[in-house]
């Protein structure tokens, strides 16, 4: 697990997500690139979509979404727009 300053700054790399492919792996957070709508969100492999109040929600250009302490996001699918993933 990256420590808070790492997991903000993206020190781990990233991985840019665009179209409607989902995308499996470990990540610290996510930067919507473009508005985007979130189809699926699991972190830790629990879908957390609707918990996160994102079900069926625009998520405007900018936003910085974390994990939450200690859990690592597993799992993200678009229905549009484009996100970058950091690990």
């Amino acid at each position: 697990m990256s420590t808070a300053l790492e997991k903000i700054s993206g020190q781990g790399g990233f991985y840019l997500i665009t179209g409607t492919t989902t995308w499996t792996g470990y990540a610290e957070s996510i930067v919507v690139n473009e508005d985007a709508v979130i189809a699926e969100l699991e972190i830790s492999s629990v879908n957390v979509l609707t918990t996160k109040g994102l079900s069926a929600k625009t998520v405007k250009a900018g936003m910085y979404l974390p994990t939450d302490p200690g859990k690592q996001i597993t799992k993200v699918k678009l229905t549009s727009g484009s996100v970058i993933v950091y690990f």
